[in-house]
């Protein structure tokens, strides 16, 4: 089971498909426990155990750390276990734990490969964490995770250049993201505007069309709730003038009607103007 696991396992981290790393990470994973049922104290069947969480480990690699932490104790001596326990302390979020491993063990030791390994292993969980953060449309943790993952990764052209990709990709999902957030509360204040209209609670109307206008990065949104508030500003103006009709004050409501801006009217708007004019036009006679 040593000799088949280590080979797969080898194999299979080579792969850059992560269906493949899951089937064959998971399948070597219960091989390897039913030999530690088998045999307990086997410390390479730990270490093997280890590095599969290190192949695949899904969305929670905290129960690869814990092994990884068995397998360390059980090999101190080892650089290889002693990478997969830096691994998956990163992957688990232990960022000090993982820092602390780096600093210790690989910093300034071991062989230059070996070195490599150990910055390579704490950029992919960066890069993991930060995948994990924009999946949950947390865009602004996912930066910081990258910029982390960019001081690991200082002095290594092409590490570098991966990160930053995925940084520019996320700020651009970022952005799309809020863009989005907003035309949604622009069509929810439009939304607001409609019912407050309907109501006929015109001044409240006005304020949520022109609100929604002020919102909204579209033009021919901002066209239409721009029409709209005018459109509730007229009514609130066609009240005030009835209001004053009643009243008497012919003459005023027909000044109000008279000063509304017809240019900015629809047909139907242009018919209710006219309409009314007439009517107090006959009332004043």
């Amino acid at each position: 089971m040593r000799v088949v696991a280590s080979q797969l396992l080898l194999d299979v981290s080579r792969s850059p498909s992560q269906a493949d790393r899951k089937a064959l990470g998971t399948t070597v994973r219960s091989a390897l426990e039913r030999a530690l049922a088998a045999s307990p104290d086997d410390p390479e069947l730990l270490a093997l155990l280890a590095r599969s969480w290190v192949v695949w480990h899904g969305d929670d690699a905290e129960p690869g750390y814990e092994v990884a932490v068995r397998a360390a104790r059980a090999l101190p001596g080892r650089p290889d276990v002693q990478l997969d326990l830096l691994a998956l302390a990163a992957l688990a979020g232990r960022d000090t734990e993982a820092e602390r491993i780096h600093d210790e063990r690989f910093r300034d030791g071991g062989t230059a490969e070996t070195r490599r390994a150990a910055v390579q292993a704490l950029v992919a969980a960066d890069l993991f964490r930060a995948n994990q953060s924009v999946h949950r449309g947390d865009t602004a943790t996912a930066v910081v995770r990258l910029e982390s993952a960019r001081v690991h990764a200082a002095g290594d052209p092409d590490l570098e250049r991966q990160i930053q990709q995925f940084l520019d990709a996320v700020r651009r999902s970022g952005a799309a993201m809020q863009e989005a957030e907003r035309e949604n509360r622009a069509i929810a204040q439009y939304n607001a505007g409609i019912q407050a209209g309907n109501a006929r609670r015109y001044g409240e109307a006005e304020a949520a069309f022109r609100l929604a206008a002020d919102m909204s990065s579209r033009p021919d949104f901002q066209s239409r709730a721009l029409r709209l508030a005018t459109r509730m500003r007229q009514q609130a103006d066609g009240l005030r003038a009835f209001d004053l009709a009643r009243a008497g004050q012919v003459a005023q409501a027909i000044a109000i009607f008279k000063g509304m801006d017809r240019a900015s009217m629809s047909a139907e708007d242009q018919k209710w103007l006219d309409v009314n004019l007439a009517r107090l036009r006959a009332r004043q006679h």
